[in-house]
């Protein structure tokens, strides 16, 4: 009887312990949700950022986050000086998102790149999706996670036309992108051409 009688009672305190931990989570989510219709936290968005390979996504996005003050001074002459010493100085913008060596050897986004950075009324995730044709899982996994999604164009002669040809079965990725974004659901779509 005085085990039946110790383990009812250590049952009764986890089953103690348990309810203070619901009851704490959810005093938290409370919380949370007064802090939310209270205008106190910002809105996310997740911003993916599309076009063909070599159309300067990384780059763009590079430089807009160093403007945001998301890098410093010494952080962008850092990579500007290690871009250019492989002979790849025109990477430097580039390197603030792309930091895989892969990446950076090769000269192209690979896999899904993220930062965080706010504006005042909301925190943006951008997801810098590789453009190369064979990273194109990839580039779904970004455009499955985004709200809206930029469209960078190359607009440099022949950079536009190669974004957008189709050569047998194989298209151009900024033609690809676009209608991945669309079929996945994103309905809002800014074009930036470069």
């Amino acid at each position: 009887t005085s085990s039946s009688s110790s383990s009812s009672s250590s049952s009764s305190s986890s089953s103690k312990e348990t309810k203070e931990l619901e009851a704490k989570q959810l005093s938290e989510c409370l919380k949370e949700l007064e802090l939310l219709e209270a205008g106190g936290s910002k809105s996310n968005i997740l911003l993916v950022v599309l076009g063909h390979v070599d159309a300067g996504k990384s780059t763009l996005m590079g430089r807009l986050l160093a403007e945001l003050g998301l890098f410093g001074e010494k952080e962008v002459r850092k990579r500007a000086h290690q871009a250019s010493q492989i002979g790849k100085a025109s990477f430097g913008w580039a390197w603030l998102m792309d930091e895989r060596p892969e990446e950076r050897e090769r000269g192209v986004t690979i896999d899904i790149a993220k930062r965080v950075f706010e504006t005042e009324k909301r925190q943006v995730t951008i997801l810098d999706a590789p453009g190369h044709r064979d990273f194109v899982p990839n580039a779904i996994s970004g455009i499955s996670q985004a709200d809206a999604a930029l469209l960078v164009i190359d607009g440099s002669v022949g950079g536009f036309e190669s974004g957008f040809e189709k050569r047998g079965k194989i298209s151009g990725q900024t033609r690809e992108h676009a209608q991945l974004a669309k079929g996945i659901g994103i309905e809002q779509i800014a074009v930036v051409v470069t």
